[in-house]
C-alpha cells in the first residue's frame, strides 16, 4: 500500500487519475475522498482543491456515457470532496482531528435543516421508502401496519439517516486520508492520534442537550439532529475503546464486539458509546486506568 500511495502523491496528474477512477465506480467513492484528504493534508488544501476539480471535470464524460445529467455524478463527488477538504483546512488549523470532525456534523446539520424546509418532498420520500422496503415486515405484525400518522411520522426521520450516512462518509474519507498520510510520512502517528480523540466540554455538552432535548420533545428535527449528534459524539467512545485496548496490552479481537454491535444495533450501539464519551469527559478513562506511555528521559524516540 505503501507504494501505491507514493506513486499517486508524487505527481498532480497520477493524484487526479486516482481521485477520478474512484469518483468513477461508485462503491469506490470513499476512498476517492480519502485521496483527496490525502493530497490536501500533505500538500494543502488549495492542491487538494485542484485535484478535486480536475477529477470532477473529468467525471462529465462518465455522466453522459451513463445517461445522467452532464453535471450529476461529478456534483455527487464535489458533495463529498469538497467538505473534506474544508476538514483537512480546519485540521491543518486546529491540529484537532475532533475538530475538523466537528465541522462534518455542522454539514449534516445544515442538511438536515435544508431537508426539513421541504418536510412535504420528504415525507413523500420517505413513504416510497417504506412502501418499498419495510411494509412486508410491518404488515407481518401481529397489530398489523402503522397508520398514516406513524408512517408520516417515519418518513420524517429520513433526513437523519441521510445526513448522518453523508457526516460519515465525510469522516471516513478524513480518517482515510490522515492513515494513508501516517503509513507514508508518520508511521504509526493515526493510532497515537485517534487515540487521544476527544471533543470537549463544550461540544459533548451541546450534543447531549440535542440528545436530552429530542427525548422530551420528540420532534422529528431534533431527533434528526440529535442522531447526527450521537454518530460524532461516538468517535470519542470509540478512541476510549481502541486506547484502552492497546495501552493495556489486549488483543484487537476485544474489539470486534464493539464494531459487532455497532452493525447489528447500530443507533443503540451509537448511543452506548456516544454515552460513554460524555463520561469520558468527567472521569478521562485513558488517563485514569491506561494512561499513554511516556518515552523515556522525554524522548520523543
Amino acid at each position: 500500500m505503501q507504494a501505491v500511495l507514493a506513486w499517486i502523491m508524487s505527481s498532480r496528474w497520477r493524484a487526479v487519475l486516482s481521485v477520478w477512477m474512484m469518483g468513477a465506480v461508485q462503491w469506490l467513492g470513499l476512498l476517492g475522498g480519502g485521496l483527496v484528504a490525502l493530497v490536501g493534508l500533505r500538500q494543502g488544501p488549495r492542491e487538494g482543491l485542484g485535484v478535486a476539480l480536475l477529477a470532477a471535470a473529468g467525471l462529465i464524460p462518465v455522466s453522459l456515457m451513463v445517461g445522467a445529467s452532464a453535471w450529476q455524478i461529478s456534483a455527487a463527488a464535489l458533495s463529498l470532496w469538497l467538505p473534506v477538504l474544508v476538514m483537512t483546512w480546519a485540521l491543518h488549523r486546529s491540529g484537532s482531528l475532533a475538530r475538523a470532525c466537528q465541522l462534518a456534523a455542522i454539514f449534516a446539520i445544515g442538511l438536515v435543516l435544508m431537508l426539513h424546509t421541504a418536510e412535504d418532498e420528504v415525507i413523500r420520500l420517505g413513504r416510497a421508502i417504506i412502501d418499498q422496503w419495510l411494509m412486508p415486515l410491518f404488515e407481518e405484525r401481529p397489530q398489523g401496519p402503522p397508520s398514516d400518522q406513524e408512517l408520516d411520522q417515519m418518513a420524517l426521520r429520513l433526513p437523519g439517516m441521510l445526513a448522518t450516512a453523508f457526516s460519515l462518509a465525510l469522516i471516513l474519507s478524513l480518517f482515510l486520508g490522515r492513515w494513508w498520510q501516517a503509513i507514508l510520512y508518520n508511521p504509526g502517528g493515526f493510532r497515537a492520534e485517534f487515540h487521544e480523540f476527544r471533543h470537549g466540554q463544550v461540544a459533548i455538552l451541546l450534543g447531549g442537550a440535542l440528545f436530552i432535548l429530542s427525548a422530551v420533545t420528540n420532534l422529528a428535527v431534533l431527533d434528526n439532529l440529535a442522531l447526527v449528534a450521537i454518530m460524532v459524539m461516538m468517535l470519542q467512545g470509540l478512541a476510549v475503546c481502541h486506547a484502552m485496548v492497546h495501552r493495556r496490552g489486549l488483543s484487537g479481537f476485544w474489539l470486534l464486539p464493539v464494531y459487532g454491535l455497532l452493525l447489528l444495533f447500530s443507533v443503540a450501539a451509537m448511543s452506548v458509546l456516544a454515552a460513554l464519551a460524555i463520561l469520558d469527559n468527567v472521569i478521562d478513562f485513558r488517563a485514569r486506568y491506561a494512561p499513554a506511555k511516556q518515552p523515556p528521559n522525554g524522548s520523543d524516540d
